[in-house]
């Protein structure tokens, strides 16, 4: 079993607001939390030829939290509410301190600090049963800020709210603790096993965040893109329809200029539907043969007697022509 361990760092905190900090420091620490409600010595042990290891398991744990929805923080006074003091950025071990976390403050941090209100810093991690640190919680604040540490002498560790989690036993081996990072995807076998797979693993982290803000610039630009596209498609459409109105006002100008040249009836349907059918098709062999035939009747407007008599029914007289009027009227005078 492991247990959640809230302890008081080694050092209190510098004046300057710092951009890292001792997370668990190196060597072997007695801290005293509370374990289902009873207090209980507990000895917290990072020895130096498992530092390396032990960084590379937060790291992993962190970029899994990182990935969440739900970031992690650096809450105060192991509220567990509130607002956020800092967000954890990464973990790296250094001979002679320690497991160090880089992370970035908040205003609310960085002005708790700066005016003093917080001197001390005290990580939350989990404690495999052989003393050392096992990960970081799925869940909940990674660390406080805090003024009430439980020693006033080095070393300096406060204890606070700790209780046993669910997570399941996981003995950690040396070589478990370098595959770690392969097996969440951040390195493979061989690149965990190098010295320097604590700053390829930061480095990717890196590149991720990158990838991220790039996506993340990508689809603004798609919605961009496809806004643009929905304007031009929607002014298209209005062009294509003023298009069909020219279309079908020269069918129709064409129409009446026949009927003025006496070619067809002002309310012959058909005969209007055939000149706005052939405009609005651009068929433009039958708009140069309707326009022509137009043109020759324009051309001729005393010479009506070849024309075909039109009645206002709007129906042409079958075979009637001007010359068979006249004849009728000629017989009629005697």
């Amino acid at each position: 079993m492991k247990l959640l361990i809230s302890a008081a760092s080694f050092q209190p905190l510098p004046d300057a607001v710092p951009t890292e900090i001792v997370y668990i420091p190196e060597g072997e620490h007695a801290i005293h939390p509370t374990v289902d409600g009873k207090p209980k010595e507990i000895t917290v042990k990072v020895p130096p030829q498992r530092g390396a290891a032990i960084a590379a398991s937060l790291q992993a744990d962190l970029s899994r939290r990182l990935a969440d929805n739900v970031r992690p923080i650096i809450d105060f006074d192991h509220n567990h509410r509130g607002p956020a003091a800092g967000i954890p950025a990464s973990f790296r071990y250094e001979a002679g301190k320690g497991i160090v976390m880089a992370l970035d403050w908040t205003r609310a941090g960085r002005e708790a600090i700066e005016g003093k209100d917080f001197s001390y810093f005290s990580p939350e991690f989990l404690l495999n049963e052989d003393g050392t640190p096992g990960g970081l919680p799925s869940r909940g604040p990674l660390g406080t800020l805090c003024n009430n540490p439980a020693f006033r002498t080095i070393p300096r560790i406060a204890a606070s709210d700790a209780a046993p989690t669910q997570e399941p036993k996981q003995p950690i081996t040396p070589m478990s603790q370098f595959l770690i990072l392969a097996t969440c995807g951040l390195l493979n076998q061989s690149e965990a096993a190098r010295d320097d797979a604590e700053t390829l693993a930061r480095q990717r982290v890196s590149a991720m965040r990158s990838d991220a803000e790039t996506l993340r610039t990508v689809q603004a630009s798609l919605t961009d893109v496809t806004t643009e596209r929905d304007q031009l498609k929607t002014k298209l459409q209005a062009a294509e329809a003023k298009l069909a109105d020219g279309r079908k006002e020269q069918g129709e100008t064409l129409f009446q200029r026949a009927v003025k040249a006496g070619l067809a009836a002002p309310k012959d349907e058909v005969k209007k539907a055939e000149y706005v059918q052939a405009a609005e098709s651009e068929n433009a062999l039958a708009i140069k043969f309707m326009t022509e035939r137009i043109e020759a009747a324009e051309a001729n407007p005393t010479d009506p007697i070849e024309r075909p008599i039109v009645r206002a029914t709007g129906q042409d007289v079958p075979g009637a022509t001007n010359v068979e009027a006249r004849a009728k009227q000629l017989v009629a005078a005697g």
